[in-house]
């Protein structure tokens, strides 16, 4: 469908209005005909008048039909009720002007803030522009530009500095912990993040790896900005062939799957946390053997006091 020269991409909603106005005494279908009709005067330019292009008239019935996807029935029912409401003028939504012309009533009131805007959004332009070309920064290479190239160029810079930081907030999500909303929360994300993926390889090759290995150990789904980051960490000291046999060593220590007196379990963001967890783990500081318990449950270093290590692999012979 064409669109008029002066279409604008948005329209406002009031959300007070919206749920409790007089709009919500409407059925669904009826509601539903009016945003796609305040959507299409939107569309096809700033005055809340629907015309084809050029001001030549007003689409067909017909045309609007199949515009909205309903049937011509349905069309006509939904423009007489808005056009012609039992409860009067004030009732009324869209005046029908001849050659089928359809004015959204009250247009701009609602509306107008773009255009109220548009001396503004100018402003702001013109004297970013006069900031650029009054500047007298040197950049590789760039000291001869003009005020608009330097703006065009900026403003390209920022457009690629977000899709990047949006790729990477974009990190792919789990089912047994959420995604974040910021570098600073774990908050879950409203949509299945199980569809997003991590800019980086070897950080979803090191999460894949952590949930086929560690097959008794909690299983990790979601990606977090926080979680990224300290495996990105971690794989600058140790290649991720060392932490294969760091998660195959973990699965097969009974403390550290859960066989404890306490019951507790290693987890991966344990694990990465810091650089001494997993070097604990290779060097066997929480193997532990099954010997003077009372629940038959393994003991790891972790639960020792002093001088209790002879209950440990490695330690003296318990006399």
């Amino acid at each position: 469908m064409t669109t008029g020269p002066g279409s604008r991409t948005w329209i406002k909603i009031f959300c007070t209005n919206w749920f409790e106005g007089s709009i919500r005494n409407e059925s669904p279908f009826v509601r539903s005909i009016w945003i796609d009709l305040l959507a299409l005067a939107g569309r096809t330019g700033h005055t809340g008048v629907i015309s084809l292009p050029g001001f030549s008239g007003g689409y067909t019935d017909a045309q609007l039909a199949n515009i909205f996807r309903v049937s011509f029935s349905e069309w006509i029912s939904c423009k007489e009720r808005l056009s012609n409401h039992p409860d009067g003028k004030d009732g009324n939504r869209i005046l029908v002007k001849p050659g089928n012309v359809i004015e959204i009533i009250n247009w701009e009131q609602y509306q107008s803030e773009y255009s109220r805007q548009k001396y503004y959004r100018h402003s702001s332009n013109s004297k970013l522009q006069k900031h650029y070309s009054n500047s007298k920064l040197q950049t590789d290479g760039d000291g001869d530009e003009d005020g608009e190239k330097k703006i065009k160029r900026r403003r390209e810079d920022k457009i690629r500095e977000n899709k990047s930081s949006a790729r990477f907030a974009g990190v792919s999500a789990l089912a047994d912990d959420p995604a974040p909303i910021n570098p600073q929360s774990d908050t879950p994300e409203d949509q299945d993040p199980m569809a997003r993926k991590s800019s980086n390889p070897k950080i979803r090759e090191l999460t894949d790896l952590w949930n086929t290995t560690c097959t008794a150990l909690p299983r990790v789904g979601v990606l977090s900005v926080k979680r990224a980051n300290k495996i990105r960490l971690r794989l600058r000291e140790h290649p991720i062939e060392y932490w294969g046999e760091v998660f195959t060593r973990m699965n097969r220590t009974p403390f550290l799957i859960g066989e404890g007196e306490r019951g507790w379990k290693a987890s991966l963001d344990w694990v990465i946390n810091n650089s001494d967890n997993a070097d604990k783990v290779m060097g066997g500081n929480y193997d532990g053997v099954q010997r003077g318990t009372k629940s038959g449950r393994v003991r790891g270093a972790a639960e020792y006091q002093p001088g209790e290590y002879d209950f440990l692999e490695g330690g003296k012979d318990h006399a």
